[in-house]
């Protein structure tokens, strides 16, 4: 939360006062889907409940109590989620529930908060599995990760929706790296689908930024790339900068705690 802008109309007492207001809503939600979902579709206006996992908006609850549990702390939604999970598990591992674009929606929101809040390989490696089916969605001939239907059946092929471009984040974030010491996080997030880690094994420099000497190991760069040797793997994209064609891509280094104060 310290990262929301304030302003005379929003404050921090009422941004606290809306979590607390959310925090009720869904701990009185934990009794009725420990075991299931909330439907995608309300009736009469309340959400009932949906036992199989197959819906676009399964994640949704689980992604309502991750962050729950991130900015509070309470873990009193842990043994739901952890329910939850375990129903993500097995549907990335089922092929008749992956031919889909919304694996965004699905696995950002239940196994990456798990992954990276928690340190659950099993979820990491989940949340991984499911950006790998999402990637085979890449309709190479028009551009765009397909919304639905088989990438080789011409009545399918090219359909998109707006939604294909929400799921994309699940493709980008590519590494994290937190100090033990400081808790500062930097994030690379890239179109590449390759890093190469330097750790600074051999620097030796006098004066640097203010005036400290820099000694080996002291940094750290995740430089993004395509793969060695890509020219002759045609299946890991094409990499070949052909006349006429242009040459752009993007990689973001994001900085989630930049506001928080570094330790010496």
């Amino acid at each position: 939360m310290q990262h929301f802008p304030l302003s005379s109309v929003i404050s921090q007492q009422f941004l606290q006062q809306e979590l607390e207001f959310c925090r009720e809503k869904l701990k009185a939600m934990l009794p009725r889907f420990q075991n299931c979902f909330p439907a995608a579709n309300t009736e009469g206006l309340i959400y009932p409940a949906e036992h199989e996992n197959f819906e676009w908006t399964t994640s949704f609850f689980a992604g309502m109590l991750w962050l729950l549990y991130e900015h509070t702390g309470d873990e009193t939604c842990l043994p739901v989620l952890e329910k939850h999970l375990d129903s993500f598990y097995h549907r990335v591992e089922d092929p008749g529930y992956l031919d889909t674009h919304d694996l965004g929606f699905l696995y950002s929101l239940s196994c990456y908060p798990a992954a990276l809040l928690r340190k659950d390989k099993r979820a990491e490696e989940c949340f991984l599995k499911a950006a790998q089916a999402l990637r085979r969605r890449y309709f190479s001939q028009a551009g765009i990760i397909q919304a639905w239907g088989d990438l080789d059946d011409p009545k399918n092929r090219g359909r998109m929706i707006i939604d294909c471009l929400l799921n994309l984040p699940l493709l980008y974030q590519a590494a994290r790296l937190t100090g033990d010491r400081s808790g500062i996080t930097m994030e690379a997030w890239t179109e590449k689908p390759g890093i190469q880690f330097y750790s600074g094994n051999f620097l030796n420099a006098k004066g640097g930024k203010g005036g400290v000497d820099y000694v080996p190991r002291m940094g750290v760069c995740l430089e993004t790339q395509f793969f060695p040797d890509s020219p002759n793997h045609p299946e890991w994209g094409d990499i070949l900068l052909r006349p006429g064609r242009r040459y752009d891509y993007t990689t973001e280094y994001r900085f989630p705690d930049a506001g928080k104060q570094a330790e010496p």
